[in-house]
């Protein structure tokens, strides 16, 4: 993965320190320092996430020329493109990996496009307060719109510092008005996913974590219930039934590393530490917590 940024500084430790990202600094509005990015080291990236931003000091065509600079160097590197515009403007064009993803806000429009009474009124405070913002992201979608690339726009409503959950609406007919919102680490999560090549670990996320962790203590339970109810011996078998599960629990985490491309020793050491906690909280209550009552 190579993380282009203007300092590199400004990203996050967790990206600096890993050894699977190449880091290239330089500035998007620059032709040759896109094209360094994309070019890689010997070997060109399989795609492009952009999150730009214009910053009040910036020019005003940020997303513009950032995205004619992409192009050129995705054109000139031999990045996958697609074939024809049915592949472009196909109904299914968002559950296809895409080459170009590029985040912009939902005030940028489509066409013919049924926006809510909240919506248009964001649409036109946006062209009172931040016209060029707005026109910016525009023309770079239309530059997207009239390449050869497999593309997607990713159009999100204001962003906030929430948690993330793993869990958000989208698709291509949503109503989103002024009061609407997403989580910064949502946004995130989907706008990798729309590209073959940033993988996310969904194991990790709160939907499986939750289920699986509620699925093993209740599972505990009705192994001790039925231990309880038709052997001797409940406390020390039950250790043991628990100890043995905890170590055949480890097998599909291990297995993540080969089987999924999000996942790394870190994270499968994570998942682990996870079902100890669970094994020790379901021994801890159902067999001393117990005792002791």
């Amino acid at each position: 993965m190579v993380a282009f940024a203007r300092n590199a500084n400004g990203l996050a430790s967790t990206i600096r320190t890993d050894d699977r990202v190449s880091i290239v600094e330089g500035d998007a509005y620059t032709a040759s320092d896109v094209e360094r990015a994309i070019a890689g080291d010997g070997d060109p990236v399989d795609a492009v996430v952009t999150v730009l931003a214009q910053r009040s000091e910036g020019p005003d065509d940020l997303l513009t020329e950032a995205g004619r600079h992409i192009l050129s160097a995705m054109n000139q590197h031999g990045v996958e493109r697609a074939v024809g515009d049915a592949d472009r403007h196909s109904p299914g064009r968002l559950r296809r990996p895409a080459r170009f993803v590029t985040l912009v806000g939902a005030g940028v429009r489509e066409e013919g496009e049924s926006v809510s009474l909240g919506g248009r009124t964001m649409g036109a405070l946006l062209k009172l307060l931040a016209r060029s913002v707005l026109e910016d992201a525009r023309d770079q979608v239309e530059l997207l719109e009239d390449s050869d690339t497999r593309w997607t726009v990713v159009r999100a409503p204001r962003l906030t510092e929430d948690a993330h959950t793993g869990e958000f609406r989208h698709g291509t007919n949503l109503s989103l008005g002024m009061r609407d919102t997403a989580a910064r680490a949502n946004v995130a999560e989907y706008t990798a996913s729309r590209s073959p090549s940033v993988p996310v670990l969904r194991a990790l996320t709160i939907p499986p974590v939750a289920f699986l962790s509620a699925l093993g203590a209740g599972g505990a339970t009705v192994v001790y219930w039925l231990l309880g109810r038709f052997g001797s011996g409940v406390d020390p078998t039950f250790v043991r039934v628990a100890a043995g599960a905890l170590l055949l629990s480890f097998v599909p985490d291990v297995a993540l590393l080969a089987l999924d491309p999000a996942a790394t020793p870190l994270a499968v050491v994570v998942l682990m530490a996870m079902h100890v906690v669970v094994a020790a909280v379901s021994v801890g209550l159902l067999v001393y917590w117990r005792a002791e009552r």
